[in-house]
């Protein structure tokens, strides 16, 4: 069921469009299979870490429970630029070979 909706929202994806899905942990390796099998390996644009706001009762505990991963794909993510906060993005002001930029940590 997943699979036929990704699948027609690929179809529907204009050429700068990209699909953004929500996942918690349990499904987290199964959407990316599916996702992968749908738009392709190559078309990964990001993964990130989105923190809910109401903390959960699970909070004192070391490991979190209180987010979920967001992933995003494009067809042609050749034509996509995700760009992030300003403020953030002048931390990253180191240059790898390959002209990319990265943040070092302290």
């Amino acid at each position: 069921m997943m699979d036929d909706r990704l699948r027609l929202s690929g179809q529907l994806l204009d050429v700068t469009g990209i699909i953004l899905v929500s996942i918690d942990d349990n499904e987290l390796s199964n959407a990316r299979a599916v996702l992968d099998d749908v738009f392709g390996h190559d078309a990964l644009l990001c993964t990130f870490v989105w923190r809910r706001r109401i903390s959960s009762s699970l909070a004192k505990l070391l490991v979190s429970t209180d987010h979920e991963y967001v992933l995003g794909y494009s067809p042609h993510k050749e034509l996509v630029e995700i760009l992030g906060d300003e403020r953030d993005m002048a931390k990253f002001n180191q240059v790898d070979e390959q002209g990319n930029t990265y943040a070092s940590m302290p």
